[in-house]
């Protein structure tokens, strides 16, 4: 069993590293799908493997680097549900990971702006480039959305939704977008 679980963590790095190689959206996407199953059947391995056991055979970055990619597929439930399962232990350990959820808890209350301050923390290489495919996701769909809302709009409001400190960047999104 362990030798099934480490051939499943050896697959989740060779899939994350070419999720940060990946350049185009469709293969990312497919990428987070195909990451997202494998970390699910990750956990529940590592689960059967030490069932009677408090502590986990899986680290703090495995569940940071899943709840980004649980948020990555917009599946706000799911999200909820795998950080209620990850050990008081390993949050209190690790403040990124506490960060990854504070991303979580803001788009889940709907606060826009906090998603985006959360995202802007100093992330390790691990999680890098999956949270900074998930503020281009979020920024894309909030223009989707803004664009349905609103015929007019002010600028400093999309800046405000979309997580920019200045009104020219969001203005130049927001027109190449829509």
């Amino acid at each position: 069993m362990q030798s099934r679980l480490d051939a499943l963590q050896t697959q989740r790095h060779e899939l994350l590293a070419a999720f940060t190689a990946a350049s185009d959206r469709d293969t990312k996407q497919k990428l987070v799908q195909q990451l997202l199953g494998l970390s699910e059947e990750l956990e529940l391995a590592s689960a059967a493997l030490v069932p009677s056991l408090r502590t986990s055979t899986l680290s703090v970055d495995f569940y940071a680097s899943y709840l980004v990619l649980v948020l990555l597929s917009k599946d706000l439930d799911d999200a909820r549900f795998l950080w209620k399962r990850i050990k008081i232990e390993m949050k209190e350990r690790s403040e990124e990971l506490r960060n990854v959820w504070a991303i979580g808890r803001a788009l889940w209350q709907r606060d826009l702006a906090a998603a985006f301050a959360a995202m802007d923390y100093d992330w390790s290489p691990l999680l890098q480039g999956l949270v900074e495919a998930l503020k281009i996701s979020t920024r894309e769909a909030t223009a989707e959305l803004l664009s349905r809302a609103y015929s007019t709009i002010a600028v400093s409001d999309v800046a405000l939704a979309m997580g920019f400190a200045r009104h020219e960047d969001a203005a130049q999104l927001f027109v190449i977008i829509c």
